[in-house]
């Protein structure tokens, strides 16, 4: 079966959307699978060279035309192509699905977050809802990754399936020699966020949280990075004021993002609205305890295995750090049932079966109806 993949602004697989895409794009095609990326191009970023990963770029000095064009370019693209299926990964192109229609392609629209829930302008968040609902209401299937997302759909009077993210089973502990390297780290002597760089992951918050412990014996170590480039100036100023104590390292991938994951003390994730990054489910796929806010959908199972604070809590996440910090029987308790508990529900395989079967029903439904066209 040919596939491709629409959605993504290429930043060199950062992030956890670009992270999902990577591994279905090697899963499936490892599975035998032709599989196609159109990516958006990210300025001063080098793309890797893999088969089927395609710059989709339009010559225009207006970014929000130059995007909405490449949006619509892509979908052409992928019309024109001979995928026998278009899977999306955001609304934008997803709203133009009705050029795949013309074309007869099935298309399946993995619906990751909602932006329109994460915007504090009303006007414009109800703009983005709108167009988030028509993408969504325009393709042949909707794939949720939460159940948090899975309710706000059946507000939407939408159906969907659920499928959640993906981990790799960590069998045994990373060695701290490449961190120790390259970093100076070593293992169980800092804490840990990783995650875009953005004002509702709530890295401020940790960073704030963090300078006002007591017993900070360990530092805080920030991996991710972002296009915000003011919020990415407020992180530096407050880790600078912190006197070395909060490092930010910028994007850490592969494997030594894995040996940081292994190594950590413990694992924080301060979200400000609700959703379900996927670093946490590869944090505790390592075995970290992991403080996350209420945030977190209450209906995702994952809750029950992580520490909560109060969103935007600065008082309380410093509590909780303050007590995780001298309670290393506590931290290490967590961290193993954390790590049971995603070696059971998230398997990337699993996730790869699943969406094999949809692509499956979808192609085979529209080659069914494009016969009794020809009839």
């Amino acid at each position: 079966m040919k596939i491709v993949h629409l959605g993504i602004r290429h930043s060199g697989w950062r992030g956890g959307v670009q992270t999902y895409i990577r591994e279905l794009y090697t899963r499936t095609r490892n599975r035998g699978h032709s599989v196609g990326v159109y990516f958006v191009p990210k300025k001063g970023v080098c793309v890797e060279s893999a088969p089927g990963i395609y710059s989709v770029d339009v010559p225009f000095s207006n970014d929000f035309v130059r995007l909405r064009l490449q949006n619509i370019y892509s979908n052409v693209l992928g019309a024109i192509s001979d995928a026998d299926l278009i899977h999306y990964h955001h609304y934008g192109p997803a709203f133009y699905s009705f050029i795949q229609a013309l074309a007869n392609k099935p298309t399946v629209y993995t619906f990751h977050g909602s932006a329109a829930v994460a915007c504090d302008h009303s006007v414009k968040k109800h703009f983005i809802e709108w167009i988030e609902k028509r993408a969504l209401r325009s393709c042949d299937r909707i794939v949720v990754v939460t159940k948090g997302l899975a309710r706000l759909l059946d507000s939407y009077d939408i159906s969907h399936t659920f499928i959640p993210h993906g981990a790799d089973p960590q069998h045994g502990p990373i060695s701290d020699q490449d961190i120790y390297e390259r970093f100076g780290l070593r293992k169980g002597e800092y804490l840990l966020h990783v995650g875009r760089l953005l004002p509702a992951k709530g890295a401020a918050v940790l960073i704030q949280a963090f300078r006002k412990l007591k017993n900070a014996s360990k530092p805080l170590v920030i991996c991710g990075d972002s296009d915000n480039l003011a919020y990415i100036e407020q992180l530096r100023s407050l880790a600078y004021d912190s006197q070395g104590t909060v490092r930010l390292l910028g994007n850490v991938e592969d494997d030594l993002l894995h040996a940081l994951y292994s190594n950590a003390y413990l694992f924080v994730s301060p979200l400000q609205i609700k959703g379900f990054p996927l670093a946490v489910v590869e944090a505790m796929s390592h075995g970290r305890c992991v403080v996350m806010s209420d945030a977190y959908e209450t209906e995702e199972p994952h809750h029950a295995y992580g520490i909560r604070t109060a969103p935007g809590n600065v008082a309380d996440l410093k509590k909780v750090l303050e007590e995780l910090l001298v309670d290393e029987q506590k931290v290490a308790h967590w961290g193993a049932k954390a790590k049971a508990y995603v070696a059971k529900a998230h398997n990337w395989e699993k996730v790869v079966r699943e969406y094999e079967d949809i692509y499956a029903q979808l192609t085979q439904h529209h080659r069914v109806k494009d016969c009794r066209k020809h009839t």
